[in-house]
């Protein structure tokens, strides 16, 4: 599942001129063919935390694989749909971040697959690494990007030639989003791919 920066950061990108925040109803993209598989709803309680949840499912003629069976807690083998999928987010005060949320799909599966064999976790681990990275790396041009959008039109508004530097800062922004983001569909493939073939590697060629 794509993570809730990541729905940040194609706010920041479309030319969207709100503020940055994860609260919506979003898609979840599958990471082998890249179309919407569930609608997911993220909103904020009354404590200020966030939570988010399956809405509903928009894979077409879906008979299979309908409960969480690899979840680790009290979500574990509970319907998918209606399922509690973000927990505890919350903003940091004064800035525009959300701290403390636990987002639960590649991290569970590779844990769920680790306790039977713990060379799971060494072949995931370039790989989930990268990911990461590229959430991180996201969440800051996300923040760059709303900043030179926001430049860019009060220069437009006051008449003026935007800044070529955040004319650029938003070009290299889409660049990234287009070009590099898209290697964590492929990356999470490989990691769910397992450690059997990479693991056999030395016996095959003995």
């Amino acid at each position: 599942m794509r993570k809730t920066l990541a729905m940040a950061v194609l706010l920041a990108c479309t030319g969207a001129q709100a503020q940055m925040t994860p609260i919506g109803l979003w898609q979840s993209i599958d990471d082998g063919n890249g179309q919407p598989k569930a609608e997911i709803s993220i909103a904020q309680g009354a404590d200020g935390r966030l939570f988010g949840k399956v809405e509903r499912s928009l894979v077409v003629n879906s008979t299979s694989d309908t409960l969480c069976v690899l979840c680790t807690d009290d979500r574990k083998n509970q319907p998918k749909v209606g399922l509690e999928i973000i927990r505890g987010g919350k903003k940091a005060e004064g800035k525009d971040v959300w701290e403390g949320g636990k987002i639960t799909q590649l991290t569970g599966e590779i844990g769920m697959k680790a306790m039977g064999n713990a060379d799971e976790v060494g072949a995931a681990a370039v790989d989930y690494l990268r990911v990461v990275g590229h959430m991180v790396y996201g969440y800051f041009w996300a923040r760059m990007a709303k900043v030179a959008l926001e430049k860019i039109a009060q220069a437009e508004a006051e008449a003026q030639r935007p800044d070529p530097f955040y004319l650029g800062k938003l070009q290299t922004a889409r660049f990234y989003f287009t070009r590099l983001m898209p290697e964590t569909s492929s990356l999470m493939r490989r990691i769910r791919a397992g450690s059997d073939v990479l693991m056999d590697t030395d016996a095959a060629l003995a």
